[in-house]
């Protein structure tokens, strides 16, 4: 990740310099989903919010604050169409409302295990979040049918792995989404694989986001 990076959302240049985050989800919020990231030592990031008491078609974004006070987003992760029946389909944008990327999961594909494509501005791919086994999404995909399932979610828990795209057509990873064991939403975004920083934190911290709560997890 280049230093311009880090200055388009933080003048000191240090929020986006790291390779884990943890995210945590706040509970019993009415009306909304409230986020915290924070740093791997617990250091405060980013407070994050979206909408969840919504009419039927209307679209919910995903918008990030430098803290919980609110002010002037510092990302939006725009949901393009308020109707998901066939994909769901989002637009990271900046401060100034700069494309950043794509976000992208097909809804078929995903009853069987379900991944999320990230494209560039231009709508070039360059990299997947994939749940991380492909047994394991068979199993899932049957609990989700079992009454109660919020209760032994934290034992079957959903985990995903993030592929970026090679020169060679391919894929290597460089990163994952862990859900912590134990009550509540608690996640590590771990990108220490990627070694040479070539993936865009911002997109990162906005794909744990999305990871949640687009997914019901």
């Amino acid at each position: 990740m280049t230093a311009e990076f880090a200055r388009t959302i933080d003048s000191t240049g240090y929020k986006l310099d790291r390779d884990v985050f943890l995210v945590n989800q706040k509970h019993l919020t009415l009306g909304k989903s409230k986020y915290f990231v924070y740093g791997e030592s617990g250091e405060p990031l980013f407070y994050v919010e979206r909408p969840v008491m919504r009419l039927f078609g209307k679209r919910a974004d995903i918008t990030f604050f430098e803290d919980e006070s609110g002010g002037e987003p510092v990302l939006t992760l725009k949901q393009d169409h308020g109707y998901e029946f066939r994909r769901r389909e989002y637009t990271l944008v900046d401060a100034t409302g700069e494309v950043i990327a794509h976000l992208r999961r097909d809804n078929i594909k995903a009853l069987f295990r379900r991944a999320w494509t990230i494209e560039d501005a231009d709508g070039k791919a360059i990299a997947r979040a994939l749940e991380d086994s492909a047994i394991m999404s068979v199993v899932r995909r049957v609990v989700d049918w079992i009454p109660f399932v919020a209760m032994i979610g934290f034992v079957i828990k959903t985990d995903f792995h993030i592929l970026a795209q090679t020169d060679g057509g391919g894929e290597t990873k460089i990163g994952s989404f862990d859900r912590k064991i134990g009550l509540g939403d608690k996640y590590v975004l771990n990108l220490r694989e990627d070694t040479s920083r070539s993936f865009d934190r911002r997109i990162g911290v906005a794909l744990g986001i999305l990871l949640d709560t687009a997914e019901a997890r």
